[in-house]
């Protein structure tokens, strides 16, 4: 029977339907755990409760005591949406983790959980009622509604109920991780994204999501760490450009991503920050501690803040200008100049010395004024491509090209056509890459280009 069962669920799987895998059936650990479609296996998360926080209290907004178990009473009334759950969730780890509100509560927090359950489909895509995250959690019985399930669709049984069965699992022993990175005050959404999909630098955590490469069901015991960041940080931008459709959208019981509150309810945008006024669109750099605006690119104001922002590190010149993460979150690549995307190429280029495979080619809308130039920029190397960026797109100073965070990094520089990068020869430096690092210092100054 359990040979069966495995077979069955492979099948299942490789069809990228929702499963039912019972307990034990590959033996990763003693946890139940869930098991979704599209490549990615769904831990049942910790069962290790943080009670730190007081069961006394019956204000909105704080734990009350139900049978011993304390529960998250927010004083709300539906209908409820995506956003407001997502500000409950963080206001309860902040109860949990003995920290003010707002250490947890910003919009870069609220940003991260929205892109997340979109990227988990909980209560979107399937009937989790109150789960966005599909969580699972078999030791609070009573906050879930029915019996437990391994599907991935677990619902609970109330709107405070899954803010509160969230919590746990976030401040819980194998998920600790996403509850101290979400109680950090400055961490931004790429660093929530890069804290959920990587729990071996947070002993002892476990994965979140185990997830093979696409394709290869033969390997689902191993984890990719690159299949679950690149899923989150391609639906966090686009989270980011789509946040008042996204945060508004309805949850419980039969919605199911088919209702959503006006926008005027919303209380964060797309961007980073704290609060601002309803959702909206920004499509610019926005990492690392940038100002979210296409006036300062991709913000920080480093030397080089026109093309990445503060979490690179410049790594130095050869035939362009090289940069490396600065930090696990990686960094966001951004236009330094308006322009039209003449080639978008996630994979099929092979370079020195780098894994990376991607190239994007930018036709500047007007010719820079440098020597050893062209009118073409060539991003290059390992970049995860942003998902609007596309040939024909035009871009503006400051929106987002892409996407690093493994080293060796990225290469940017001159191109010398719509479809073939590296203009100069390779030499350390090149006139090419003197060139480029020059304008590019120049213009993120604030100088003309």
């Amino acid at each position: 029977m359990r040979i069966y069962l495995v077979i069955r669920n492979l099948i299942l799987l490789a069809a990228a339907f929702f499963i039912a895998v019972p307990v034990n059936v590959f033996a990763i650990n003693a946890t139940n755990r869930n098991a979704l479609g599209d490549d990615i296996i769904y831990y049942w998360a910790n069962q290790a409760i943080n009670t730190s926080c007081s069961t006394t209290s019956t204000t909105a907004g704080t734990p009350v005591n139900s049978a011993g178990n304390s529960t998250w009473n927010s004083g709300l009334a539906g209908p409820y949406y995506l956003e407001q759950f997502v500000i409950e969730v963080l206001k309860d780890l902040a109860a949990k983790e003995g920290v003010p509100q707002t250490s947890a509560v910003t919009q870069e927090h609220v940003v991260a959980l929205v892109g997340w359950a979109y990227a988990e489909g909980g209560n979107i895509t399937n009937t989790g009622a109150f789960n966005p995250w599909n969580s699972g959690l078999t030791s609070r019985p009573d906050l879930v509604n029915g019996a437990t399930s391994a599907s991935g669709v677990q619902s609970y049984i109330s709107f405070d109920a899954g803010v509160e069965a969230n919590a746990i699992v976030m401040t819980g022993t194998n998920q600790s991780r996403i509850g101290t990175i979400l109680t950090q005050p400055a961490s931004t959404a790429e660093q929530v994204d890069h804290a959920i999909a990587y729990p071996d630098e947070s002993s002892p955590n476990q994965a979140w999501a185990w997830g093979p490469t696409p394709g290869d069901y033969s390997s689902v015991l191993a984890f990719n760490h690159t299949v679950y960041i690149n899923t989150l940080l391609n639906v966090l931008s686009t989270t980011r450009q789509n946040y008042s459709q996204y945060a508004s959208v309805e949850i419980g019981p039969g919605q199911e991503n088919t209702n959503h509150v006006a926008t005027s309810l919303l209380k964060y945008g797309g961007g980073s920050g704290n609060i601002n006024p309803t959702g909206g669109t920004t499509g610019s750099c926005t990492g690392g501690g940038g100002t979210g605006t296409n006036a300062s690119g991709c913000g920080g104001g480093g030397k080089y803040s026109a093309l990445v922002d503060s979490n690179a590190s410049f790594a130095g010149t050869d035939q362009g200008i090289d940069f490396v993460p600065a930090n696990p979150a990686g960094y966001n690549i951004c236009a330094p100049e308006p322009g039209t995307i003449t080639l978008a190429d996630q994979t099929g280029h092979t370079f020195n010395r780098t894994s990376g495979t991607a190239e994007i080619i930018e036709q500047l809308d007007q010719p820079p004024n440098a020597p050893s130039s062209s009118q073409f920029i060539y991003y290059a190397e390992i970049i995860q491509i942003d998902p609007n960026i596309h040939v024909g797109v035009h871009v503006d100073k400051g929106n987002i090209i892409g996407h690093n965070a493994q080293s060796p990094g990225i290469e940017v520089g001159w191109a010398p056509s719509a479809t073939r990068g590296f203009m100069c020869a390779i030499s350390y430096p090149s006139p090419c890459g003197t060139s480029f690092g020059n304008w590019i210092v120049n213009i993120s100054a604030g100088g003309a280009p």
